[in-house]
């Protein structure tokens, strides 16, 4: 496939928010002149691509492998008039969703072009406020990474996420805001700590995030059919554990 082909998982969606209210450099601006102009608040956005469903082509072949078993599309979450990030979303339950990334564990940056997935980041697990009917939302997350890891030639080396109560993280509010979450008044940092260790079997790692939080990896993590780096795994403490 040739590197600028376009396929359903690189075609990502544009910010419905309008186009002149950007401004970067003040976003608090950007969302004063939203409310003056449509008199609402403003609130994040989730604009998605179809869904991509088994045997269509993808540019990238963990989406591809991942398509197989559960459907994904391109999201694009727009946090502030101007701001906004791609990522994947994949639907992994009734009503269970799951947004993930090879991002950078060094940084917040992501480049989405590029076909390094040496790492795979999760970036949330949530349950639909609308379509959730009772599955459990992290087994259903192991599930999604049990049919991953078992991707033939398999270039992941680490998986990583951060445990966050998104409804109390004010970093995290774009997400409470697009996503329709079920917010759980139990949820905690520690808790969260405590049931991913349970039920996804993650650890905590000398690898820290940019608010000097350790990210916690799946220990389990050992594809048997592992594609060999070319070069030296770039971020070592991800594979460590934080004593």
């Amino acid at each position: 496939m040739e590197q600028n082909e376009n396929t359903l998982d690189n075609l990502w969606p544009i910010s419905s928010c309008p186009g002149f209210l950007n401004d970067l450099r003040d976003p608090d601006s950007a969302k004063l002149n939203y409310r003056l102009l449509f008199g609402k608040p403003w609130q994040a956005i989730r604009d998605a691509y179809q869904w991509i469903l088994p045997n269509q082509k993808c540019r990238h072949k963990v989406n591809e492998w991942i398509s197989n078993e559960f459907p994904i599309r391109c999201t694009t979450l727009t946090k502030s008039p101007g701001d906004s990030i791609n990522c994947w979303e994949a639907k992994i339950g009734e009503g269970v969703y799951i947004l993930y990334s090879p991002k950078i564990p060094s940084s917040n940056f992501q480049d989405l072009e590029k076909p390094d997935w040496s790492v795979f980041y999760i970036n949330l697990i949530w349950r639909d406020a609308e379509e959730y009917k009772g599955e459990n939302a992290l087994w259903a997350g192991r599930r999604f990474l049990k049919h991953l890891h078992g991707m033939p030639g398999n270039p992941i080396h680490a998986v990583y996420m951060r445990p966050v109560n998104v409804s109390r993280d004010l970093d995290c509010q774009h997400l409470v805001e697009a996503l329709n979450i079920i917010p759980s008044s139990r949820a905690s940092v520690e808790r969260l700590e405590k049931v991913y260790r349970k039920a996804i079997g993650t650890t905590p790692t000398k690898q820290l995030d940019v608010k000097n939080k350790p990210y916690h990896r799946v220990v389990w993590w050992n594809p048997k059919s592992r594609l060999e780096l070319k070069e030296k795994f770039k971020w070592p403490n991800l594979l460590k554990d934080h004593l």
